[in-house]
Protein backbone atom coordinates (compact mmCIF):
# COMPACT_ATOMS: atom_id res chain seq x y z
CA UNK A 1 0.00 0.00 0.00
CA UNK A 2 2.85 2.36 0.85
CA UNK A 3 4.46 1.59 -2.50
CA UNK A 4 1.16 2.31 -4.24
CA UNK A 5 0.80 5.70 -2.56
CA UNK A 6 4.37 6.61 -3.44
CA UNK A 7 3.68 5.83 -7.10
CA UNK A 8 0.54 8.00 -7.06
CA UNK A 9 2.42 10.87 -5.42
CA UNK A 10 5.26 10.60 -7.93
CA UNK A 11 2.82 10.51 -10.86
CA UNK A 12 0.93 13.66 -9.84
CA UNK A 13 4.10 15.50 -8.86
CA UNK A 14 5.49 14.85 -12.36
CA UNK A 15 2.19 15.89 -13.98
CA UNK A 16 2.25 19.24 -12.18
CA UNK A 17 5.90 19.77 -13.13
CA UNK A 18 5.30 18.96 -16.80
CA UNK A 19 1.94 20.64 -17.41
CA UNK A 20 2.08 23.58 -14.96
CA UNK A 21 -1.74 23.99 -14.63
CA UNK A 22 -3.30 27.27 -13.48
CA UNK A 23 -6.34 25.52 -11.98
CA UNK A 24 -7.21 21.92 -11.06
CA UNK A 25 -10.82 20.68 -11.05
CA UNK A 26 -12.15 17.83 -8.87
CA UNK A 27 -8.78 16.81 -7.46
CA UNK A 28 -8.49 13.85 -5.09
CA UNK A 29 -6.67 13.84 -1.76
CA UNK A 30 -3.11 13.34 -3.04
CA UNK A 31 -3.42 15.84 -5.89
CA UNK A 32 -5.05 18.42 -3.60
CA UNK A 33 -2.16 18.22 -1.14
CA UNK A 34 0.49 18.49 -3.88
CA UNK A 35 -1.37 21.40 -5.49
CA UNK A 36 -1.54 23.21 -2.14
CA UNK A 37 2.23 22.82 -1.68
CA UNK A 38 2.77 24.44 -5.09
CA UNK A 39 0.10 27.15 -4.57
CA UNK A 40 -2.05 25.87 -7.44
CA UNK A 41 -5.76 26.60 -6.85
CA UNK A 42 -8.17 23.66 -6.68
CA UNK A 43 -11.95 23.61 -7.15
CA UNK A 44 -14.06 20.57 -6.28
CA UNK A 45 -17.77 20.28 -7.02
CA UNK A 46 -19.38 19.44 -3.65
CA UNK A 47 -22.93 18.66 -2.64
CA UNK A 48 -24.44 21.48 -0.58
CA UNK A 49 -26.77 19.16 1.42
CA UNK A 50 -29.58 21.54 0.43
CA UNK A 51 -32.12 20.43 -2.19
CA UNK A 52 -30.12 19.35 -5.26
CA UNK A 53 -27.61 22.22 -5.22
CA UNK A 54 -23.83 22.10 -5.39
CA UNK A 55 -21.00 24.54 -4.71
CA UNK A 56 -17.32 24.89 -5.59
CA UNK A 57 -15.08 23.84 -2.69
CA UNK A 58 -11.49 25.07 -2.55
CA UNK A 59 -9.88 21.91 -1.10
CA UNK A 60 -10.40 18.21 -0.40
CA UNK A 61 -12.16 19.07 2.87
CA UNK A 62 -15.00 20.71 0.87
CA UNK A 63 -14.30 24.08 2.52
CA UNK A 64 -15.05 27.48 1.00
CA UNK A 65 -14.35 30.74 2.88
CA UNK A 66 -17.03 32.50 0.81
CA UNK A 67 -19.74 31.00 3.05
CA UNK A 68 -18.60 32.90 6.12
CA UNK A 69 -18.17 36.14 4.15
CA UNK A 70 -21.66 35.83 2.69
CA UNK A 71 -23.15 35.02 6.10
CA UNK A 72 -21.55 38.06 7.75
CA UNK A 73 -22.80 40.30 4.93
CA UNK A 74 -26.33 38.87 4.76
CA UNK A 75 -29.45 40.49 6.18
CA UNK A 76 -31.68 38.47 8.56
CA UNK A 77 -34.75 36.90 6.95
CA UNK A 78 -37.47 35.15 8.96
CA UNK A 79 -39.08 33.59 5.89
CA UNK A 80 -36.22 31.19 5.15
CA UNK A 81 -36.66 27.69 6.50
CA UNK A 82 -34.95 24.32 6.05
CA UNK A 83 -37.98 22.06 5.74
CA UNK A 84 -36.80 18.83 4.09
CA UNK A 85 -33.66 16.66 3.77
CA UNK A 86 -31.58 17.15 0.64
CA UNK A 87 -32.78 15.34 -2.49
CA UNK A 88 -29.98 12.77 -2.84
CA UNK A 89 -30.53 11.54 0.72
CA UNK A 90 -34.27 11.03 0.20
CA UNK A 91 -33.67 9.06 -3.02
CA UNK A 92 -30.89 7.00 -1.40
CA UNK A 93 -33.10 6.02 1.55
CA UNK A 94 -35.89 4.80 -0.71
CA UNK A 95 -33.45 2.86 -2.90
CA UNK A 96 -31.64 1.32 0.08
CA UNK A 97 -34.82 0.19 1.86
CA UNK A 98 -35.87 -1.56 -1.34
CA UNK A 99 -32.48 -3.24 -1.75
CA UNK A 100 -32.28 -4.30 1.90
CA UNK A 101 -35.77 -5.83 2.00
CA UNK A 102 -36.19 -9.62 2.10
CA UNK A 103 -37.02 -9.73 -1.61
CA UNK A 104 -34.20 -7.33 -2.47
CA UNK A 105 -31.73 -9.40 -0.43
CA UNK A 106 -32.83 -12.66 -2.10
CA UNK A 107 -32.50 -11.02 -5.51
CA UNK A 108 -29.01 -9.73 -4.70
CA UNK A 109 -27.90 -13.17 -3.44
CA UNK A 110 -29.11 -14.78 -6.68
CA UNK A 111 -27.28 -12.16 -8.74
CA UNK A 112 -24.03 -12.72 -6.81
CA UNK A 113 -24.21 -16.48 -7.30
CA UNK A 114 -24.98 -16.11 -11.02
CA UNK A 115 -22.12 -13.63 -11.51
CA UNK A 116 -19.68 -15.90 -9.68
CA UNK A 117 -20.65 -18.90 -11.81
CA UNK A 118 -20.29 -16.82 -14.96
CA UNK A 119 -16.80 -15.66 -13.90
CA UNK A 120 -15.82 -19.29 -13.26
CA UNK A 121 -17.06 -20.40 -16.68
CA UNK A 122 -15.27 -17.53 -18.45
CA UNK A 123 -12.19 -18.01 -16.21
CA UNK A 124 -12.07 -14.37 -15.18
CA UNK A 125 -9.31 -13.41 -12.74
CA UNK A 126 -11.71 -11.49 -10.50
CA UNK A 127 -13.36 -14.74 -9.41
CA UNK A 128 -10.29 -15.13 -7.14
CA UNK A 129 -10.68 -11.65 -5.64
CA UNK A 130 -14.37 -11.76 -4.72
CA UNK A 131 -15.36 -14.15 -1.94
CA UNK A 132 -18.86 -15.39 -2.68
CA UNK A 133 -19.54 -16.58 0.86
CA UNK A 134 -18.48 -13.26 2.41
CA UNK A 135 -20.59 -11.25 -0.03
CA UNK A 136 -23.67 -13.33 0.71
CA UNK A 137 -23.07 -13.11 4.47
CA UNK A 138 -22.80 -9.33 4.18
CA UNK A 139 -26.16 -9.14 2.39
CA UNK A 140 -27.74 -11.24 5.14
CA UNK A 141 -26.14 -9.09 7.87
CA UNK A 142 -27.43 -5.97 6.13
CA UNK A 143 -30.98 -7.33 6.01
CA UNK A 144 -30.89 -8.29 9.69
CA UNK A 145 -29.33 -4.96 10.74
CA UNK A 146 -31.93 -2.90 8.86
CA UNK A 147 -34.72 -4.98 10.36
CA UNK A 148 -33.29 -4.50 13.88
CA UNK A 149 -32.37 -0.81 13.57
CA UNK A 150 -35.73 0.12 11.97
CA UNK A 151 -37.74 -1.92 14.47
CA UNK A 152 -40.79 -0.33 16.07
CA UNK A 153 -39.31 -1.44 19.41
CA UNK A 154 -36.65 1.25 19.13
CA UNK A 155 -37.70 4.73 20.29
CA UNK A 156 -38.47 7.62 17.95
CA UNK A 157 -37.94 11.30 18.73
CA UNK A 158 -41.48 11.45 20.16
CA UNK A 159 -40.47 8.95 22.84
CA UNK A 160 -37.92 11.45 24.18
CA UNK A 161 -40.55 14.15 24.70
CA UNK A 162 -40.44 13.93 28.50
CA UNK A 163 -36.71 14.60 28.81
CA UNK A 164 -34.00 16.63 27.06
CA UNK A 165 -31.73 14.78 24.67
CA UNK A 166 -28.81 15.38 22.34
CA UNK A 167 -28.70 13.65 18.96
CA UNK A 168 -25.67 11.78 17.59
CA UNK A 169 -26.15 10.46 14.02
CA UNK A 170 -23.72 7.66 13.19
CA UNK A 171 -21.63 7.84 10.01
CA UNK A 172 -20.71 5.02 7.65
CA UNK A 173 -17.25 3.49 7.96
CA UNK A 174 -15.06 3.39 5.97
CA UNK A 175 -16.30 6.47 4.14
CA UNK A 176 -14.79 9.52 2.48
CA UNK A 177 -17.34 11.72 4.26
CA UNK A 178 -15.78 10.73 7.60
CA UNK A 179 -12.16 9.64 7.23
CA UNK A 180 -11.12 12.12 4.52
CA UNK A 181 -13.15 15.11 5.70
CA UNK A 182 -12.05 14.74 9.32
CA UNK A 183 -8.53 13.27 9.48
CA UNK A 184 -7.94 14.92 12.87
CA UNK A 185 -10.81 13.04 14.53
CA UNK A 186 -12.77 10.09 13.15
CA UNK A 187 -13.57 7.94 16.17
CA UNK A 188 -17.30 7.61 16.73
CA UNK A 189 -17.38 5.39 19.82
CA UNK A 190 -14.94 7.61 21.82
CA UNK A 191 -17.00 10.65 20.77
CA UNK A 192 -20.16 9.00 22.10
CA UNK A 193 -18.32 8.03 25.29
CA UNK A 194 -17.04 11.56 25.94
CA UNK A 195 -20.46 13.13 25.34
CA UNK A 196 -22.24 10.53 27.49
CA UNK A 197 -19.79 11.24 30.30
CA UNK A 198 -20.40 14.99 30.24
CA UNK A 199 -24.17 15.17 29.65
CA UNK A 200 -26.07 16.93 32.42
CA UNK A 201 -28.10 14.79 34.81
CA UNK A 202 -31.45 13.77 33.35
CA UNK A 203 -30.36 14.26 29.73
CA UNK A 204 -29.85 11.44 27.24
CA UNK A 205 -27.93 10.90 24.03
CA UNK A 206 -29.95 9.48 21.13
CA UNK A 207 -27.82 7.58 18.61
CA UNK A 208 -29.21 6.74 15.17
CA UNK A 209 -27.65 4.37 12.65
CA UNK A 210 -26.88 5.38 9.06
CA UNK A 211 -28.62 3.28 6.39
CA UNK A 212 -25.44 2.68 4.40
CA UNK A 213 -23.66 1.35 7.50
CA UNK A 214 -26.18 -1.42 8.19
CA UNK A 215 -24.44 -4.80 8.14
CA UNK A 216 -20.93 -3.34 8.24
CA UNK A 217 -20.50 -2.87 11.98
CA UNK A 218 -18.43 -5.18 14.22
CA UNK A 219 -20.49 -7.68 16.19
CA UNK A 220 -20.21 -5.79 19.51
CA UNK A 221 -20.59 -2.26 18.11
CA UNK A 222 -24.19 -1.59 19.19
CA UNK A 223 -23.61 -3.37 22.49
CA UNK A 224 -20.82 -0.95 23.39
CA UNK A 225 -23.14 2.00 22.71
CA UNK A 226 -25.94 0.54 24.82
CA UNK A 227 -23.54 -0.02 27.74
CA UNK A 228 -23.86 3.68 28.54
CA UNK A 229 -26.93 4.13 30.73
CA UNK A 230 -27.76 7.58 29.35
CA UNK A 231 -27.41 6.56 25.67
CA UNK A 232 -30.19 5.00 23.62
CA UNK A 233 -30.26 3.65 20.07
CA UNK A 234 -33.23 5.07 18.19
CA UNK A 235 -35.28 4.00 15.19
CA UNK A 236 -33.24 4.34 12.00
CA UNK A 237 -36.34 4.81 9.85
CA UNK A 238 -37.05 8.29 11.23
CA UNK A 239 -35.68 11.16 9.18
CA UNK A 240 -32.69 12.78 10.85
CA UNK A 241 -34.09 16.26 10.33
CA UNK A 242 -37.12 15.42 12.47
CA UNK A 243 -34.84 14.20 15.26
CA UNK A 244 -32.73 17.36 14.92
CA UNK A 245 -35.83 19.49 15.43
CA UNK A 246 -36.83 17.61 18.59
CA UNK A 247 -33.35 17.56 20.14
CA UNK A 248 -31.69 20.15 22.39
CA UNK A 249 -28.40 19.85 20.50
CA UNK A 250 -26.74 17.79 17.77
CA UNK A 251 -23.36 16.12 18.20
CA UNK A 252 -21.51 15.10 15.04
CA UNK A 253 -18.16 14.78 13.32
CA UNK A 254 -19.04 15.56 9.70
CA UNK A 255 -22.65 14.38 9.34
CA UNK A 256 -25.44 16.10 7.40
CA UNK A 257 -27.48 16.43 10.59
CA UNK A 258 -24.86 18.88 11.85
CA UNK A 259 -25.41 21.06 8.80
CA UNK A 260 -29.19 20.82 9.16
CA UNK A 261 -29.02 21.73 12.85
CA UNK A 262 -26.68 24.65 12.15
CA UNK A 263 -29.01 25.95 9.41
CA UNK A 264 -32.00 25.62 11.76
CA UNK A 265 -30.26 27.53 14.56
CA UNK A 266 -29.90 24.45 16.76
CA UNK A 267 -26.77 24.17 18.95
CA UNK A 268 -24.15 21.89 17.38
CA UNK A 269 -21.17 20.21 19.02
CA UNK A 270 -18.80 19.01 16.31
CA UNK A 271 -15.52 17.09 16.35
CA UNK A 272 -14.87 17.82 12.65
CA UNK A 273 -12.64 20.82 12.01
CA UNK A 274 -13.54 21.43 8.36
CA UNK A 275 -17.35 21.67 8.33
CA UNK A 276 -18.52 24.64 6.28
CA UNK A 277 -20.77 25.79 9.14
CA UNK A 278 -18.16 25.78 11.94
CA UNK A 279 -17.93 29.58 11.95
CA UNK A 280 -21.53 29.99 13.17
CA UNK A 281 -21.89 31.27 16.76
CA UNK A 282 -24.09 28.33 17.88
CA UNK A 283 -21.58 25.71 16.62
CA UNK A 284 -19.00 24.54 19.18
CA UNK A 285 -15.88 22.85 17.81
CA UNK A 286 -14.15 20.26 19.99
CA UNK A 287 -10.38 20.39 19.43
CA UNK A 288 -9.09 18.83 22.68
Amino acid sequence: MLNGFNKVIDFWRQELTDKKPDLILNAGKVLSVLARVQDIPVRILAGSRFRNLYYWAVNEFFENPAFEKAYLAAQPCDELELSAPYDAHVRFRAHFRKEASLWGTAKAVGLHISSHLYWHIRRYDKVKGYYLRENILYLWRRYRAVKAMASSKLPSSADFSDQPFAFFPLATEPETALQMLSPEYLYQLPAIASVARDLPAGAELAVKEHYAAAGRRPADFYGQICDFKNVRLMNMAEFGMKVVGASRAVVTITGSSGFEAAAMGKPVITFGRHNIYNFLPHVMLVTD
